[in-house]
């Protein structure tokens, strides 16, 4: 993953306090916090996405992709930003938990 900025943030997120934010590329974050994280995409990006992958309802909803499942469908939608094992790891946890898109 090509990390455009690191820093370390206050921001709420579905799973409390982001201790950390890495923002991937504009509108693509990725939040972290002591017990969970997940990416958030900008309204612009989630509109940008495949409506297949954009129309999923995800764990954490709306804009919010959790890290252990609902990365894959960010991965999916904007492979550009993550390196080619991710993205076939990405097709095995869509082929897991969102069928309907790989």
């Amino acid at each position: 993953m090509n990390h455009a900025t690191t820093s370390i943030a206050t921001r709420n997120t579905p799973w409390g306090l982001a201790d950390s934010v890495i923002e991937v590329a504009p509108g693509i974050t990725f939040y972290s916090t002591p017990s969970h994280g997940g990416y958030h995409l900008s309204p612009e990006r989630r509109a940008a996405m495949p409506p297949a992958i954009r129309d999923k309802e995800t764990f954490a909803r709306g804009n919010w992709y959790e890290e252990d499942c609902d990365w894959a469908l960010v991965a999916l939608a904007f492979p550009a930003y993550f390196p080619p094992e991710a993205i076939d790891a990405a097709h095995r946890v869509c082929a897991h938990y969102h069928q309907d898109v790989t």
